[in-house]
């Protein structure tokens, strides 16, 4: 696994966090021990650690479906 997936990974986690405690995402990474951004600078820098292949479909669909159901 690349340390980019890895990052991604751990934002999915922190994600699932705050929709399971009805936390704010900054608080759900403040309680993993991440920065508050956490979750924000990997969901920014997503689209182009797809484009460049440093994740595959699979987990770039499972992020973008795990934002959509916390924003929901």
């Amino acid at each position: 696994m690349t340390k980019t997936e890895k990052s991604v990974k751990t934002g999915m986690k922190v994600i699932r966090k705050a929709i399971k405690q009805n936390l704010s995402l900054s608080e759900a990474a403040r309680q993993s021990d991440l920065g508050r951004n956490y979750v924000s600078d990997v969901k920014l820098r997503l689209p182009n650690n797809y484009k460049n292949r440093k994740i595959n479909k699979e987990t770039y669909n499972e992020f973008k479906a795990l934002i959509k159901k916390y924003n929901d």
